[in-house]
């Protein structure tokens, strides 16, 4: 992979399930939608408009430079963020 793939900045409310996000040099395949904004708005200690997603590691943005996250943390990273919140999918 090298870092001319396209790209599309989305906010978190418009990720789903399937979508590659990349993140700190790595690509995250969003597998599973693990906490919703309808759930965090029932709860008063989250923010209502809080989402999240399972990921599974798919490789590096750029071959030539590794991820910066821990190899330890990518078997349970979680993409999560408010409505504010933005990243960069791949198209």
């Amino acid at each position: 992979m090298n870092a001319a793939t396209d790209t599309r900045t989305l906010s978190t409310d418009a990720l789903e399930v399937g979508m590659i996000v990349q993140y700190y040099g790595a690509r995250l395949r969003l597998t599973k939608q693990t906490f919703t904004a309808e759930e965090a708005a029932k709860r008063a200690d989250v923010e209502p408009t809080l989402r999240a997603f399972a990921t599974e590691f798919v490789g590096n943005v750029n071959d030539d430079r590794p991820h910066s996250i821990p190899a330890s943390w990518l078997k349970d990273w979680t993409v999560q963020g408010n409505h504010f919140a933005m990243w960069r999918v791949e198209a």
